[in-house]
Parts: C-alpha cells; sequence; structure tokens
C-alpha cells in the first residue's frame, strides 16, 4: 500500500506557486533595481508592480513578494495575476487559510476558473478539509475534464479513504487522456491488483 500511496502522492505539488508557474512568469524585462527605480518614478505603473512582485516569489522573499502583490492589488484589486500571486506568497509563509481567502476572492469574481478552484482545493487538502478539497477539485474537472493535477489529487484523497473504485476511475481517465503515459497504465495496473480486478 505505501507504493501506491507514494505513487498518487507524485500529484501533490510541494509547492502553490508550481501550479501556476506559468502564470506567474518573470519575464525578466528588468533588473530588480530597474524595477524598483521605475516604481519610484511611476509607483502606480500596475505592470511593474506586478513584475517586482512576480521576481520576489521567485527568488523566494517572500515577505516583500507579500508586499509587493498587496500594493500592486491597491491599484487594481481585480488584478488576477497579482491576487494568486499572493495566495501563493501566503501559502508559503505558511499562511494557508489567507491563501483560501485570496482564491474564492478570484472565483467570487470568476467561478468558471478551473485552475483557482484546483489551488483552492489543494489549500484545503493542506489543511486537512478532506470534503471541501474533494467539492472544489470536481468543481475544477466539471469545468476542465483533463486537469491531470486534479484527477491526481482525487485518486490520492479517494485511496487514503479506502475508495480504490473511486481512485482507479480517475486513473482509467487519465489513461483515456493519455494512453502513451506508462507511469499513469502502472499506478492505474496497481490499482486494478489492490481492488483484485
Amino acid at each position: 500500500m505505501s507504493y501506491l500511496l507514494e505513487i498518487l502522492g507524485r500529484g501533490l505539488l510541494a509547492e502553490l506557486s508550481a501550479a501556476f508557474r506559468q502564470l506567474l512568469h518573470d519575464d525578466g524585462r528588468f533588473s530588480t533595481q530597474e524595477l524598483q527605480t521605475r516604481i519610484e518614478g511611476d509607483p502606480d505603473c500596475l505592470d511593474d508592480r506586478r513584475r517586482l512582485a512576480v521576481r520576489m516569489l521567485g527568488d523566494r522573499l517572500h515577505g516583500k513578494a507579500r508586499e509587493a502583490f498587496v500594493d500592486a492589488l491597491k491599484i487594481d484589486p481585480s488584478d488576477k495575476v497579482c491576487r494568486i500571486g499572493l495566495a501563493c506568497t501566503l501559502d508559503e509563509l505558511g499562511l494557508t487559510h489567507a491563501a483560501v481567502e485570496q482564491l474564492q476572492a478570484i472565483l467570487d469574481h470568476d467561478p468558471e476558473d478551473a485552475p483557482s478552484w484546483f489551488a483552492l482545493g489543494f489549500c484545503q487538502e493542506k489543511l486537512g478539509e478532506t470534503d471541501d478539497a474533494i467539492a472544489s477539485y470536481e468543481s475544477a474537472l466539471d469545468l476542465q475534464t483533463q486537469l491531470r493535477n486534479a484527477h491526481e489529487r482525487l485518486a490520492a484523497i479517494y485511496f487514503k479513504l479506502d475508495n480504490v473504485d473511486m481512485a482507479i476511475a480517475h486513473y482509467e481517465h487519465l489513461c483515456w487522456c493519455d494512453p502513451g503515459d506508462t507511469s499513469v497504465s502502472l499506478t492505474l495496473a496497481s490499482l486494478y491488483v489492490r481492488a483484485q480486478r
């Protein structure tokens, strides 16, 4: 069983920001010093504040990233990149409940945002709120049926809850989505053995 839990746990991201690596991409257009100088010259420039905040998050300067994202959100509270960046930063600081609040704010504005539903489930799972995590992952899949991480997390949760049939259902879907992925096929085979199928 521990082998299967290890395999199923691979879908668990080590940090929330990994789920948003593309969205929170540092374009490297300016150095940190240049960004700070540009912000001093134009404190209301959202693009530069966002760039600086993303840079601070990427450099793992979480206190500074938090401050930079908050400052950017004062300019535009609806900026999704900054709101997600703040959620990721709060999660890194161990403030997962506060990260949940940021993700819920995104979903209040855009309930069709599958990645934010996944991120909410990720945070809820970290907090031990299993039923809420399941509901959030399922909401993500309702919007984007091939969201691999959500299927992997649900399979792992169901396996831990000793509901192997539901874990199998999620891995069957993953095999259907990507029939050439050997690791997914092997995990499904292991689940079949566990279920004596």
